[in-house]
């Protein structure tokens, strides 16, 4: 069974929409994001093979528990003006807000298995994965991650429990106003090193990257990937750029990913592996989450996860 759960925070409308987006958190890379997914494709069919979900959603009863779903971002001026105590602060109240949503939704629809998450509900997936492994009793039942068009987001060590955090900070990418063209995945809004965690999570992981996705860099989806233990983590690259990819491939790749790792639960993860165009052998794992200081947007949301900027 798929659960769907919505994202607490809810974005300025743009022109055009009559419905406003959603979001697991707000920062300035949202207009950044929003630009680089209208440049890909201004009025993507929802139809459409590869094209973003509308809703996050999540499952459980031995199926997924999972988030994705498709967000517009603030205005020229919300995304540009920095609220009075910062993007970091702006982002970290954001999540706390979102993470008792989650919780929430936890205790009274789950436990739930699995997380699925797109963009900014993949980034989302990816913290609630770090809270679920740290503190087990309070999100119980959690065995896999499934993930799309995913990165780190920051200030991590303040969105997830510090011991799970490592002492060596990595560079990240500075704001638009520093540094035009700056990375969509990364993590300092304020010019500052991003941190990642001490170590992977011990979780089976699927994750759809895009080598030409233009909201959110290869790499930086590959930063999501390093989250998760080798054993079980698969990923599944397309040429899709910023979206889910919904092709017959990809689906039978997360039904094998899902089936194998219920499976396996009780003798750990199956093995993971690298594939293309959605091979069920190369997909194993998943995660999805959002983007905080400098990371990419994302709105709507699921017990785990969010929607793309």
């Amino acid at each position: 069974d798929l659960h769907f759960a919505s994202a607490p925070h809810q974005l300025p409308l743009q022109q055009g929409q009559s419905v406003a987006m959603r979001a697991w958190w707000r920062h300035w890379q949202q207009q950044e994001q929003q630009q680089d997914d209208e440049d890909t494709d201004p009025d993507p069919d929802p139809a459409a093979p590869g094209a973003p979900l509308g809703a996050n959603s999540s499952t459980r009863s031995g199926v997924a528990a999972g988030a994705a779903a498709a967000a517009a971002p603030a205005s020229s001026s919300a995304a540009s003006a920095a609220p009075a105590g910062g993007w970091d602060e702006q982002v970290v109240a954001d999540w706390e807000a979102s993470l008792k949503v989650l919780k929430a939704e936890w205790a009274t629809s789950g436990p739930f298995d699995g997380l699925l998450g797109f963009s900014n509900g993949a980034a989302a997936a990816l913290l609630l994965a770090c809270h679920a492994t740290h503190d087990p009793s309070a999100l119980p039942g959690l065995r896999f991650v499934i993930s799309a068009g995913g990165y780190v987001p920051q200030p991590l060590a303040r969105l997830v429990p510090l011991v799970l955090v490592s002492a060596e900070p990595q560079p990240t990418p500075t704001p638009p106003a520093a540094q035009q063209g700056s990375s969509a995945g990364g993590g300092g809004g304020d010019g500052a090193a991003g941190a990642r965690l001490a170590a992977p999570l011990p979780l089976a992981s699927l994750h759809f990257c895009s080598p030409s996705d233009a909201a959110v860099p290869y790499g930086d989806s590959l930063e999501l990937v390093a989250c998760f233990r080798r054993e079980g983590c698969s990923v599944v690259e397309h040429d899709m750029g910023h979206c889910l990819p919904q092709r017959a491939a990809h689906c039978t790749a997360v039904a094998d990913f899902v089936r194998q790792a219920m499976e396996g639960a009780g003798t750990g993860p199956p093995a993971g592996g690298r594939g293309r165009g959605g091979d069920a052998a190369a997909a194993a794992a998943g995660s999805s989450g959002g983007r905080g200081r400098g990371g990419g947007g994302g709105g709507g949301g699921t017990a785990a996860a969010a929607d793309p900027v």
